[in-house]
């Protein structure tokens, strides 16, 4: 028996696949091709789909960016949580190596987060 959606859980459901197709495109070919039209085709969606969740294509990049960031700071956490307070200077050292690990794995992912990081649109 195929379990039915609500219309908020379809719209998440649409939303979520936006934005991992925008990040899908940025890291495969960067901002330039982060258009709303690629972006919702990538997602297997028309056009107007991607308006019905976005009021453009910088909303949209902004939630990408929100999503940058949530996993920057995953990452840090892990870097943060064996602190040992007898040795600031080695936990630091490994949270600016997790950090620069991070950016050096996605550039294009870190220059959009840096682009967006005031973006009201990109907070939550």
């Amino acid at each position: 028996m195929a379990v039915q959606l609500t219309r908020r859980e379809t719209s998440a459901v649409t939303r979520r696949r936006l934005i991992d197709a925008a990040i899908e495109l940025l890291r495969e070919a960067g901002p330039a091709a982060a258009t709303t039209g690629r972006i919702a085709r990538a997602a297997g969606l028309a056009q107007a789909s991607f308006y019905a969740h976005f009021r453009d294509r910088d909303a949209c990049l902004g939630a990408a960016a929100h999503e940058i960031g949530e996993h920057v700071l995953a990452r840090l956490r892990g870097a943060l949580l064996p602190i040992d307070a007898r040795d600031l200077r080695g936990s630091i050292r490994r949270v600016y190596a997790a950090l620069l690990d991070v950016f050096a794995a996605d550039r294009e992912l870190t220059l959009l987060f840096i682009a967006h990081r005031d973006d009201a649109s990109a907070r939550c």
